[in-house]
């Protein structure tokens, strides 16, 4: 198949969002034990980033936030064309051939497993570049909480014109 790319989650660490938010608790990540935003990305080989939807709370499954977001939805209804398909780890329970995880396929084989989660490291290289070279990222982040979004939107356009420039 076609790798065009990994898609994964991240949790970028934030402040309470206090009382401008009116279920705040809902961005607590009890796994994580901080509040937070789930970042969902997807990146070429590259690093560069070519999608990303940050609407859902940390506590929302990467499945979840897979199958709710504009990409998500958009490869399910099959508009990826084969033989092209997307990588992703466990949690994102693939429902057809353009998302490729592991026991997507009947083989179990250690080789499968390798390339597969080979295929994948971009994504988490990817978001640990963006945190490290943005140092507002490495802080929980102390912006109004309907900044937030763009904030991060704008960082991720920076990291994609550095990446592309290299």
């Amino acid at each position: 198949q076609g790798v065009i790319g990994a898609i994964d989650g991240c949790i970028l660490r934030t402040e309470s969002p206090g009382v401008a938010v009116e279920n705040s608790a809902d961005h607590y990540c009890e796994r994580k034990k901080m509040f937070g935003m789930l970042l969902m990305a997807a990146c070429d080989a590259d690093m560069i980033i070519r999608f990303w939807d940050m609407k859902f709370t940390p506590k929302t499954h990467d499945s979840t936030a897979w199958k709710e977001s504009t990409l998500g939805a958009w490869i399910a209804s099959g508009l990826l064309p084969q033989p092209f398909c997307l990588l992703g780890d466990k949690a994102f329970r693939p429902g057809n051939p353009s998302l490729l995880t592991p026991g997507t396929t009947n083989s179990t084989s250690d080789a499968f497993k390798y390339v597969q989660s080979r295929g994948r490291m971009p994504a988490e290289q990817c978001f640990g570049i963006l945190i490290r070279t943005w140092g507002v990222l490495l802080r929980p982040l102390q912006v109004r909480f309907d900044r937030r979004a763009p904030l991060v939107s704008a960082l991720i356009h920076l990291h994609n014109l550095r990446r592309s420039r290299r």
